[in-house]
């Protein structure tokens, strides 16, 4: 196949996007009219799962088709991509496609490798998920490649003046004021200062009902500019990832009856450190108000993904589009007693949505019926390109999941605690109950979980049982035998290199960005 002929290629991550709130799970969700109206010309894989619990292997295994045992890329490891690894992107700039990533969760930066194979791209810093900027239309970091110099071409991703000068100098001074009081404070009250901050731009700025409050408001006009920049033979690949499902949540007011009804949303705790220090043990209507704030989130979800389609429409790219929707992994609200995400792998945290527009919407308004992984979007993508290229014989292009079941298990795994600061924060007492890998394999109807550190084995049928409440592996533990060989296998090489040092830059982020 020709580059003239091939594919366009766009990818959109929902960071925390659970398949359970999204529409075609598995129960009613809020209205979403633009995603109902793309189902029609799109493939829904409704057995997706995530080989991570969190952001950075759950990106990197998208991107190399590698689960995070074979990458490394995880806290028991390296934790940062190796540039000689084939990446999506690298393999597609072979073969003459321009290459950009915007990622709103700036984990999907330099730091941890995963910009490998892009021609430009821009990520957020971690005080956007508190202060949302609805007016700001450039990116605050970019790059343009190693030993790139900033373009000349004026529609290209163009920095922005914080580059140079750090965040917040250079803008005024009510902001550089809310930014130091965000700035590395408790999230006890980071979560209720941050949205008290936001009602009052929201109330100033866009007074208007329906009015949303986007993180990285700069990703759809970079990408627009971006996209007109492009010679139309050019072929292109996006990468975007959308932050708005990632706790601290930021409360709509206009989504609230009263002033206590938001104020009592707005008090609603997130810190994620004081629950596994066991300082913290939200109660049943704490868990409630979590996943309700989670569902508001997703409504603005569906407004960006229409804008980047009618970018894509208006730059007459879309009917040869290869257009992707999936999530790195999902959330819990108090599920198994679990918040949030990265420590577990129980199903609302690794189960995705994964949605695939075929160019021209082939086969669309179809479901998939074998098991799926991130790690399939690889030899999607190559196979759509056109691209022959060896790749590992455990993933598969989805469109041959359609109607087949997969012919081996596919897995996941959680890597313990991210960093040495969420360690720090936490009783010696607490850490062994949470700092230790989790692995779990996927087989015809069947889920099968192994707690590594703790040699402790669980099972359920989670087509019949999807809130896992039903363990089967007491009963009959011999049943388990061939997935319970592959599931030790994966967490063999999971713990097979020591913990490397996390550098204090890394650590740093880590913590920035809420894995403290």
């Amino acid at each position: 196949m020709g580059l003239s002929s091939s594919p366009d290629v766009v990818v959109v991550v929902l960071d925390c996007g659970r398949n359970v709130d999204f529409p075609g799970g598995p129960e009613p969700v809020s209205s979403m009219p633009f995603l109902e109206s793309l189902r029609g010309e799109s493939v829904v894989f409704p057995r997706a799962v995530s080989p991570s619990a969190w952001t950075v292997p759950g990106h990197a295994s998208l991107f190399t088709g590698l689960y995070p045992w074979e990458h490394r890329v995880h806290m028991k490891s390296v934790l940062k991509l190796d540039p000689s690894l084939p990446t999506m992107a690298s393999l597609l700039k072979e073969e003459g496609y321009a290459t950009l990533s915007l990622s709103a969760n700036g984990f999907v930066g330099p730091e941890f490798g995963l910009l490998s194979g892009f021609d430009q791209a821009a990520w957020g810093v971690w005080w956007e998920k508190f202060l949302r900027l609805p007016d700001r239309r450039e990116p605050i970091e970019s790059t343009w490649g190693p030993g790139k110099a900033r373009p000349a071409d004026p529609s290209g991703v163009q920095p922005s003046q914080e580059r140079d000068q750090g965040p917040g100098r250079g803008r005024g001074v009510a902001f550089r004021f809310a930014h130091s009081l965000v700035k590395g404070k408790d999230p006890v009250w980071m979560g209720p200062l941050a949205n008290a901050l936001n009602l009052g731009v929201q109330r100033v700025r866009a007074p208007s009902p329906g009015s949303r409050f986007p993180i990285s408001p700069w990703i759809e006009p970079t990408l627009s500019r971006w996209l007109r920049a492009r010679k139309p033979e050019e072929r292109i690949f996006c990468f975007v990832n959308f932050l708005e499902p990632h706790e601290p949540y930021i409360v709509d007011s206009h989504q609230m009856s009263n002033p206590w009804t938001w104020g009592r949303y707005a008090l609603q705790r997130t810190d994620k450190a004081s629950f596994y220090a066991g300082r913290w043990r939200p109660s049943r209507a704490e868990f409630r108000r979590l996943r309700t704030l989670y569902r508001s989130s997703l409504g603005s979800l569906d407004a960006r993904l229409r804008t980047i389609v009618e970018t894509l429409r208006a730059t007459e790219r879309w009917e040869n589009t290869l257009f992707i929707v999936t999530g790195d992994h999902g959330q819990a609200f108090g599920e198994h007693g679990y918040l949030f995400h990265a420590a577990r792998i129980w199903e609302p945290v690794v189960r995705v949505p994964l949605w695939v527009r075929w160019p021209r919407g082939a086969g669309g308004g179809g479901t998939g019926t074998g098991w799926a992984s991130l790690i399939d979007l690889l030899p999607t993508v190559l196979e759509a390109a056109g691209i022959s290229r060896p790749l590992s014989p455990v993933h598969h292009s989805l469109s041959t999941l359609i109607s087949a079941e997969r012919p081996e298990p596919v897995y996941t795994m959680a890597d313990g605690l991210q960093g040495k600061a969420q360690v720090e924060r936490i009783a010696p007492q607490c850490v062994p109950t949470w700092d230790t890998p989790w692995v779990a394999g996927y087989s015809g109807r069947s889920k099968l979980l192994f707690d590594v550190e703790h040699d402790r084995w669980s099972a359920y049928e989670v087509e019949s049982d999807p809130r896992e409440e039903r363990d089967l592996f007491p009963s009959d533990p011999g049943r388990w035998g061939a997935l319970a060989e592959g599931v030790r296998l994966s967490a063999s090489r999971l713990t097979m290199d020591p913990p490397k040092a996390v550098t204090a830059d890394v650590d740093a982020l880590l913590k920035s960005w809420g894995y403290d």
